[in-house]
């Protein structure tokens, strides 16, 4: 055992053998009064050391605040430090960029004023040639309106022979008799060509309107394929759909056996959407589905919606609860049950009555305080619902119901986070390991008529809870409801979806039957109508060409018979020289059109070469110019460089300035640092040392303590004793009491031996020094007692 310890044991052991009693009055007179000395003494250090142990920590959390800002001001001053050296190399390096600009740009003015003449030089021979190019393309037009003018002459004089040859062919016709023999043998010719022609056009038209005739077969017979496919497939998806409209029936017919209860039941496929924002297609079902269930009881029952009482809150917040905690029942897994407390209660009607604009802060935080705080706090608003006029709960309950409605399958204006908070996600998201927070629920409605559904996690909740769970039958009837709608969207989804799927293709494949034979049908109507048409052609031909033949035989024979007039021979005959003459003014006009011609081509010729030189020697001067511009810009960009230079040697300074400082600075705060570590140290030893003062103090009061105990105990004793003296003590009881002191004389040595320390302070030994001696006292005590126990005997 420690020292403290052993003191205290051996105090207590004084006290059990003072019961032996000492007999000297004059020894116990004055103990109460130096008893009471040491222990004000006791007490006055024991005070001074505790406030030698507060000074100490108060010092030492001072020097600890001090050192945490001297590191942090050390930190900071590294990290400036840093900064600066980083400015200093960034700046280095801006001045050797510059520096490097500075000598690659580097141009003399000799340089831009010898390229400037080069420029000029090139700009001469430039223009030189695109004068050159005008020169010929004015020589080139010339010779092309030569050219326009010799082609019109030959084109006249080609002209005058045609008309010519036509007057000398028709001149020998009559001369001959033979111009309507020409003209016939021409027609008839012509006719039997298209007669021919007729006759092939109609037999590939024929073939075409058999070929049309058999697609239009083989296209009825595949929309009769697909029309059976696809009636086969209507009248199994109408099977199914019945299946599904027979359990579907059953929902109304369960959903009323609620009677005045209320539920909010979920389509099946409310629970399988994987976003919230797919429950936009489940809205109409559950709107659909649900329905609010009146009763009667609660149609007698006046209410102020805008004020109701604490009683009509409670009654209104547990049944919108019980709702709830079914509906969350349905849609398991889901969120924890939520609880109705006296605090959820409290919280709800001090939001409701403070808030002044939606999810009010300030409201919030004062319903927060009401109950102590949260740990999770989730606000839904419902507006719109509420009347401004005295109403019944019934009425008041369908109110909320809608509300709750609209929340659960309409809350998508809300990105559905009331529907989250009412089917309890929010909560469900802040599971652990241990399981859900708890889920306490307020229901309270403002003046203006808007409802609050508050649900939050408390930090403690110790008041009266209320029964909110849903009821049983409920509960039942929803599941069952969910089991039906789950097999009716299972029969939808395993039998139905794919028969659907496949009747969208065959109806898409019947109708593109349905054209295609439209199609051919309309093919052989246009194929017979070809053949029909040309059928008739064919005949009007070979009428017209039996009647050319005709004429033809009765001109010929009349050619036969016919005498040659002299004045037209004549007349054939000059027509023949004039003819000659008209060839030989075309042969000329085409020999200078020729002439024209090559004329033009040559200067087309010259133009282009000239356009090439032009070109040339205009890209030879660009690219000078260019060259030129190049060396500008190169003069420009040093100039630019030289005083980019400057200023990056500036910045240079500056940041090499910067860096000293922040070493200097660094330096500073690093000495004040380590002081202040320093500091802390000698103040944690101050402390300790003030602490171990304190504890000695501490168990030499407890010590002294014992003792005083053991005093008020060795009176006590005495006391007894003198009575015993008194009464005629038998020989038994004077063996017993000699018996007890040899064994507290023995106890007595033993505790000596176990307390004394083997090393420690002077104080601890001192206070050990007198508990021994005390406990001998009172061994004497009792020897003494027994000896005069004796003699009385």
């Amino acid at each position: 055992m420690d020292k403290k310890q052993a003191i205290i044991a051996a105090a207590a052991l004084a006290g059990t053998t003072v019961i032996g009693i000492q007999t000297a009055q004059a020894d116990t007179t004055d103990q109460p009064v130096q008893s009471q000395a040491a222990a004000q003494t006791v007490t006055l250090d024991k005070v001074a050391a505790q406030t030698k142990v507060d000074d100490a920590q108060q010092a030492l959390t001072d020097s600890q605040g001090k050192l945490a800002q001297a590191k942090e001001a050390a930190d900071q001053a590294t990290t400036d430090e840093k900064q600066a050296q980083s400015n200093v190399n960034n700046a280095q390096q801006a001045v050797d960029d510059a520096q490097a600009k500075t000598i690659s740009d580097s141009v003399t003015q000799g340089e831009i004023d010898k390229q400037q003449q080069v420029v000029a030089d090139q700009q001469a021979v430039a223009d030189a040639k695109r004068n050159a190019v005008d020169q010929a393309q004015t020589a080139e037009q010339a010779r092309q309106a030569d050219v326009d003018q010799a082609r019109q002459t030959a084109s006249a004089t080609e002209q005058a022979v045609s008309a010519a040859q036509a007057k000398v062919d028709q001149l020998q016709e009559i001369v001959d008799g033979k111009a309507d023999v020409n003209r016939l043998e021409v027609e008839a010719k012509k006719t039997a060509a298209d007669l021919a022609n007729a006759k092939q056009v109609l037999d590939q038209t024929q073939h075409e309107l058999a070929a049309a005739q058999k697609a239009v077969e083989a296209a009825r017979k595949d929309y009769g394929n697909k029309q059976a496919a696809d009636q086969e497939l209507a009248q199994k998806i109408a099977e199914i759909q019945q299946r599904i409209d027979a359990l579907k029936a059953q929902i109304p017919q369960l959903y009323a056996q609620l009677g005045t209860e209320n539920a909010i039941v979920l389509p099946n496929a409310y629970l399988n959407v994987g976003i919230w924002d797919e429950l936009t297609g489940v809205t109409d079902a559950g709107m659909a589905l649900n329905h609010y269930h009146h009763n009667p009881q609660d149609q007698q029952v006046t209410v102020n919606p805008r004020a109701l009482t604490p009683e009509q809150q409670k009654e209104l917040t547990i049944w919108a609860a019980q709702i709830i905690n079914a509906l969350r029942e349905f849609n398991a897994p889901s969120g924890p049950q939520v609880e109705v407390t006296a605090n959820s209660l409290q919280m709800a009607a001090t939001v409701a009555k403070n808030a002044k604009i939606a999810n009010d802060q300030v409201a919030l935080n004062l319903g927060k305080q009401a109950v102590g705080g949260t740990v999770n706090l989730y606000e839904a608003l419902a507006v719109g619902k509420i009347t401004d006029q005295i109403t019944n709960m019934d009425a008041l309950k369908e109110a909320v119901y809608n509300a709750m409605l609209e929340m659960t399958f309409a809350d998508s204006a809300e990105h559905w986070t009331r529907a989250q908070q009412l089917i309890g996600w929010n909560l469900a998201n802040l599971a652990t390991q241990d399981g859900m927070p708890r889920d306490l629920f307020g229901l309270a409605i403002d003046s203006n008529g808007v409802m609050h559904f508050i649900d939050y996690t408390p930090v403690k909740d110790s008041s009266h809870e209320y029964d909110a769970v849903a009821k049983s039958a409920v509960t039942a009837l929803g599941n069952e409801i969910q089991m039906v709608d789950s097999n009716a969207e299972q029969i939808q989804y395993e039998e139905l979806k794919e028969p659907q799927e496949a009747k969208v293709k065959t109806t898409q494949a019947l109708k593109d039957a349905q054209t295609a034979l439209q199609t051919a049908q309309q093919t052989v109507q246009t194929k017979e109508a070809q053949v029909n048409n040309l059928i008739d052609v064919t005949n009007q031909l070979q009428g017209k060409l039996l009647q050319v033949q005709s004429d033809l035989r009765q001109a010929q024979e009349a050619a036969a018979n016919a005498t040659k007039d002299p004045a037209k021979v004549a007349e054939l005959e000059q027509a023949k020289v004039d003819l000659q003459t008209k060839e030989t003014a075309a042969a000329d006009a085409q020999r200078v059109l020729d002439e024209k011609l090559a004329a033009l081509k040559a200067a087309q010729d010259a133009t282009r070469n000239a356009i090439s030189e032009a070109t040339v020697a205009q890209q030879t001067a660009d690219e000078a110019a260019a060259q030129l511009q190049a060396l500008k810009d190169q003069q420009v960009a040093a100039q630019t460089a030289a005083q980019s230079l400057i200023q990056a040697q500036a910045a240079l300074q500056k940041a090499q300035d910067s860096l000293a400082t922040a070493k200097e600075k660094q330096a500073v705060v690093q000495a004040a640092y380590q002081a202040a570590q320093a500091e802390v140290t000698k103040n944690q030893a101050a402390l300790a040392a003030a602490q171990a003062a304190l504890a000695k103090i501490e168990a030499r009061e407890q010590a002294e303590q014992a003792i005083k105990q053991a005093q008020e105990k060795a009176a006590q004793a005495k006391h007894e004793q003198e009575a015993l003296q008194k009464s005629n003590l038998t020989r038994d009881h004077n063996r017993h009491l000699q018996a007890v002191a040899g064994q507290v004389k023995a106890n007595a040595s033993q505790a000596v031996n176990q307390t004394l320390p083997q090393t420690g302070d002077v104080d601890s030994n001192l206070t050990l020094a007198g508990v021994l001696a005390l406990s001998m006292m009172g061994l004497l005590g009792l020897t003494g007692t027994s000896r005069k126990l004796k003699q009385f005997k």
